[in-house]
């Protein structure tokens, strides 16, 4: 499995579960090789996919705007996303 396409997968089970934990568990993956691969998504598409607390996550506008091409991703070419244009708060 490419490194794309691991992170691709790591993101929609963490999106489908809503947890870190029950999602590296379900790939049987240790969860700092999980967390590795969301972070390195993250940098690449330049910022967060989630919003994490302590006892769960959820999207952030930019996970959502991924998420349905990360649900058809089965190519080995790069993942066709522009990240929405992120409005500070205040």
């Amino acid at each position: 499995m490419t490194d794309r396409l691991k992170a691709a997968a790591c993101f929609v089970r963490a999106a489908d579960l809503g947890s870190f934990t029950r999602a590296a568990e379900s790939l049987d993956m240790p969860l700092s090789n999980f967390s590795r691969a969301v972070a390195a998504l993250e940098r690449t598409l330049g910022g967060p996919l989630f919003v994490r607390t302590t006892r769960a996550i959820a999207l952030t506008s930019r996970g959502e705007a991924l998420l349905p091409a990360a649900l058809s991703y089965n190519e080995p070419g790069p993942i066709s996303f522009t990240p929405p244009e992120i409005v500070p708060a205040g």
